[in-house]
């Protein structure tokens, strides 16, 4: 998990890895606040194009995650875990998927 580009990635790939739903919730509330605070911080920087689309992307990837800590009602929790997990694939700068 070293290779992290900036800092809050780092907390988003933990998040995008718990496999333990007890801790889940606290690695999305961990990673929101991270990028919440750079997101602050890039408002006033004329650069940044490529961490805003990755914070796009990660924001909509916390979305999912925190879909899964609460699944919509009538779904059956593990295979709403399955498809959402299949359906999102990050789009990491460097190509690997995270």
């Amino acid at each position: 998990m070293g290779n992290a580009q900036w800092k809050w990635e780092e907390l988003y790939t933990k998040a995008l890895l718990e496999t333990n739903p007890l801790n889940l919730s606290d690695r999305v509330a961990a990673a929101e606040n991270a990028i919440g605070s750079r997101t602050s911080e890039l408002r006033t920087s004329p650069d940044g194009e490529l961490e805003w689309q990755a914070i796009e992307n990660a924001t909509k990837g916390l979305s999912i995650l925190k879909r899964e800590i609460n699944p919509p009602i009538g779904i059956n929790a593990i295979t709403y875990e399955q498809t959402s997990r299949a359906a999102f694939k990050p789009n990491h700068p460097n190509g690997d998927g995270l």
